[in-house]
């Protein structure tokens, strides 16, 4: 088995960025951004991270935009704890008796992210690679569907208050302004807004528990 490295260190082996861009990555990881998100927001190429995972690991590259949307799978992960590690589960099912799960990561040389993963949902996980902005649009699309799919609860009424509201003049309609779209314009720290707001508007994240665990986590950088 290769030797495994992390993220930072591979995109520096693999010279798809200056040092000074991957240690300003590395500093807004402490912060709580996902790392493979403030690599790509840096400029370093989605396209050659992923292939530069491929060859490390020898696992598959996935467009989730052609993955099918799995409420089983959804049902498995919370949205808070694919959020916190920047994955998207995309199928369960079961082998010589026991759960798998496909789980598609940004990062998934983060080892520490795969076994929270597996511990939370006892499962064998089968990792393949996908684009950080995807999985990025994949959080907030499909754990969206999945309230209606797998809760079953309806959508809110119409309020001027929720920027994510149709009855919102400002927000364009999803067949003219693609969610997509308007992410690609978007710092990462808008976009993790954007996706925070999500989740905490729908009762899948407590906004309180999410800063504790950003302080936890800067603390435990500062040791």
């Amino acid at each position: 088995m290769a030797e495994r490295i992390s993220l930072a260190d591979l995109v520096l082996e693999e010279r798809l960025a200056e040092p000074s861009v991957v240690a300003a990555a590395v500093r807004r990881a402490r912060e709580g951004v996902p790392l493979a998100l403030a690599l790509s927001d840096a400029g370093v190429p989605e396209v050659g991270l992923a292939a530069a995972l491929r060859r490390r690991l020898g696992l598959p590259v996935v467009e989730l935009a052609n993955e099918p949307v799995d409420p089983e799978a959804l049902a498995e992960v919370t949205a808070e704890l694919a959020a916190r590690h920047l994955c998207i589960p995309l199928e369960v099912g079961e082998s010589h008796g026991r759960k798998v799960l496909r789980l598609a990561m940004a990062n998934p040389l983060d080892l520490d992210a795969v076994h929270d993963v597996a511990f939370a949902t006892a499962a064998r996980i089968d990792v393949v690679i996908a684009m950080p902005s995807a999985v990025l649009e994949a959080l907030a699309n499909r754990y969206r569907m999945s309230v209606t799919k797998v809760l079953r609860v309806e959508a809110p009424a119409p309020s001027q208050d929720d920027p994510t509201s149709p009855g919102r003049a400002a927000v364009p309609a999803p067949h003219t302004a693609p969610y997509h779209r308007v992410a690609d314009e978007a710092s990462v720290e808008l976009r993790l807004r954007a996706l925070l707001n999500l989740l905490v508007d729908r009762g899948l994240l407590d906004e309180d528990a999410y800063h504790e665990e950003v302080r936890r986590l800067m603390k435990d950088a500062a040791r």
